[in-house]
């Protein structure tokens, strides 16, 4: 009686064992198809016009997105990316400022993606929060966070003449920057030579 008890225990067991195995084999399989359905879906979306660079980055641009609960803007996030760089490159998001650093500075393209879906997420909440237009936020992707003030102060609504007054600001911006440091520059040049001057005679 007890080996016939045994058996059925072992027996028991092995099922349960098999039956988890099978679960955890449909649920993998599972996933696999998902994720090839998600990468499939992403880029038949995708117009003609958008390179194969940018196709072949779309599912990680989904993905990133997906993790911010933004994946609805996988296809406005392709668009940026084809308009910054066709998809090539180290940057292809061109990212790389948005980050605080010089531009092209990131050189790995996952790398690239991230960040430029972090500065995509900044802009869409603080246009969000200034009560600005959709395509404000676009260009203020690309021209940066201030574009969106700038357009607030102008009624909310983007257009090519309030981004090109934001533009020639800005121009005039790193125009008196450049006047300034070379001033500073030159003055210290002057200060330098001045000493060296009164310490040959």
């Amino acid at each position: 009686m007890k080996r016939k008890k045994s058996k059925k225990r072992t027996k028991r067991r092995s099922n349960v064992a098999f039956l988890l195995f099978f679960l955890v084999l449909i649920f993998v399989l599972f996933d696999q198809f998902k994720q090839l359905n998600i990468k499939e879906t992403a880029v038949s979306l995708l117009p003609n016009t958008v390179s194969r660079d940018v196709q072949n980055y779309t599912p990680i641009l989904q993905k990133e997105l997906k993790e911010v609960n933004l994946e609805e803007y996988t296809l406005v996030l392709a668009a940026i990316m084809q308009q910054e760089s066709k998809g090539k490159g180290g940057d292809p998001m061109q990212a790389s400022e948005s980050a605080g650093l010089p531009p092209n500075s990131i050189q790995d393209p996952e790398q690239s993606i991230k960040q430029g879906v972090k500065h995509f997420q900044k802009a869409l909440n603080y246009g969000s929060q200034k009560n600005v237009d959709f395509p404000a936020v676009i260009q203020a992707y690309n021209m940066g966070i201030g574009y969106i003030d700038f357009v607030a102060d102008q009624g909310g609504k983007h257009s090519e003449e309030i981004a090109k007054e934001f533009s020639l600001k800005q121009a005039e911006k790193i125009r008196k920057f450049i006047i300034a440091e070379a001033t500073r520059i030159i003055s210290a040049i002057h200060t330098v030579m001045g000493i060296l001057l009164i310490q040959q005679r």
